[in-house]
């Protein structure tokens, strides 16, 4: 009954959701497979949905759960049933214990091989390892009163310096897996708290609102196209910032994100400003326009040599991010999520200086995901680097760099229950594009067969 009310509510119709099962699949970056467990248990636990209603591939959203994310981790107009506390000018609540907001998740992979890595203890090259214990977390995520929402997630994480050490995605330059968990250090990340309200004289549904959070902006999607910001070393995208955004008619989306980060004065804030357009957005039938730009000040440079035989020390830098993403979901038996992206990147070293130089690049990427019955799933996705060269804004002379060639990853998922997934992923690591005279980046192959289970 709860699910028939929200989809009402929604303006979804039954019909659009009928087919959606219990399920908790892995997450994914873009430029290399590497799922994570990112549906939030309790989140089904509060609202009565299960993980496919919100989800595709998470953290890749529905129609829905990108209602529920924009909106504040609420459905609208059912906040009653959402949170507890006094009674609010949103009308009475039902106290929720506080059980309901927790989560774990557990990352298992009994079998992982790193081919062509040339790791530095010879005798671990091209073997088969297990990390029973990949990656272990907790959580606590939802809606706080009328107007406030607390999403935060702790792992639990060996830290190591062994040069050899499997580094879990997600995890800090020096996780290790494989090191001992008995000495795991606690990572607080994805902390965000987020105040906002629905604004009277506007069509329902929509949310306004600012942020507080070490998560990055507040994405629409949290996966896919280029994501071409992440070239731009060092910006505090994960450091802490604040934001402010706004959704309306189910059809746009505006966030400003402002990251000093922990480590640099306002003076020397990263920007990010992201929008989105939805031509139509319906449970079965979503496709969506995404733009970001970031503009990072004070960043660490991308190469920390150029190629006119002078060092790199700070840069400022901007990217551009485009994506297209299109869902037919519960499709009879079937689900497609695909997506396509295109970003440009520039970056400036050395200002005022003898050294001063610039770097351009762009790079394009995207993929595709299938379900059968939600049960069965495959996946691929691939990214290339276009265009990269540096120019000397002292001689103007320029230099292309060698880039990659296109890399991809493929992936095979069996859903068992509504929260454990097995995966076997293949995915190739070419490494990012060498300056000319450069030694050649590590280029393997990682294949390995994954387990994920959230409570």
């Amino acid at each position: 009954m709860r699910l028939q009310r929200i989809t009402r509510l929604l303006g979804l119709g039954a019909a659009r959701i009928s087919a959606a099962t219990a399920a908790l699949v892995v997450g994914l970056l873009t430029t290399a497979y590497t799922p994570e467990a990112n549906a939030i248990v309790a989140f089904a636990r509060q609202t009565g949905f299960s993980c496919f209603a919100c989800h595709t591939r998470p953290p890749s959203m529905t129609a829905i759960g990108m209602r529920f994310f924009l909106q504040g981790y609420r459905i609208p107009h059912v906040r009653e049933t959402l949170e507890h506390g006094e009674p609010g000018e949103q009308g009475g609540r039902v106290n929720i214990s506080v059980d309901h907001y927790q989560w774990w998740r557990i990352r298992s992979t009994p079998l992982m091989k790193r081919e062509g890595k040339l790791d530095v203890n010879p005798e671990n090259r091209d073997k088969w390892f297990s990390t029973l214990i990949t990656r272990f977390s907790w959580g606590f995520g939802g809606p706080i009163g009328d107007y406030v929402a607390v999403y935060n997630e702790i792992y639990y994480q060996p830290q190591s310096t062994d040069p050899d050490r499997f580094v879990p995605p997600g995890g800090g330059p020096n996780a290790d897996s494989r090191g001992d968990w008995r000495d795991s250090i606690v990572e607080v990340d994805e902390l965000e708290i987020v105040f906002g309200a629905e604004l009277k004289g506007l069509n329902p549904g929509n949310y306004f609102g600012f942020y507080l959070n070490d998560r990055g902006y507040r994405k629409v999607n949290n996966r896919g196209g280029t994501a071409i910001y992440g070239s731009l070393s060092g910006a505090d995208t994960d450091n802490g910032g604040v934001g402010v955004f706004a959704f309306w008619d189910d059809k746009y989306y505006l966030n400003l994100h402002v990251m000093p980060g922990t480590s640099v004065n306002w003076d020397k804030k990263d920007i990010q400003f992201n929008a989105a357009w939805w031509p139509f957005s319906s449970m079965q039938n979503n496709l969506w326009v995404e733009y970001l730009f970031t503009d990072a000040r004070d960043s660490n440079p991308t190469a920390s040599r150029t190629s006119f035989g002078t060092t790199n020390t700070k840069k400022k830098g901007t990217a551009h991010d485009f994506r297209l993403i299109y869902q037919k979901v519960d499709w009879g038996y079937h689900t497609i999520d695909a997506e396509v992206g295109i970003g440009w990147i520039k970056e400036k070293n050395n200002q005022g200086t003898v050294s001063a130089n610039t770097f351009e690049g762009s790079r394009t990427g995207g993929g595709a995901r299938y379900w059968y019955n939600r049960k069965y799933g495959a996946e691929m996705i691939c990214s290339k680097w276009l265009t990269y060269e540096e120019q000397s804004d002292v001689t103007g002379n320029t230099v292309g760099w060698k880039k990659p060639e296109i890399q991809c990853a493929w992936g095979l998922l069996y859903q068992v229950a509504a929260n454990v997934l097995w995966s076997l992923e293949y995915a190739q690591n070419k490494g990012g594009p060498v300056r000319p005279g450069a030694a050649e980046p590590d280029q393997f192959n990682t294949i390995q067969l994954k387990l994920e289970i959230g409570l």
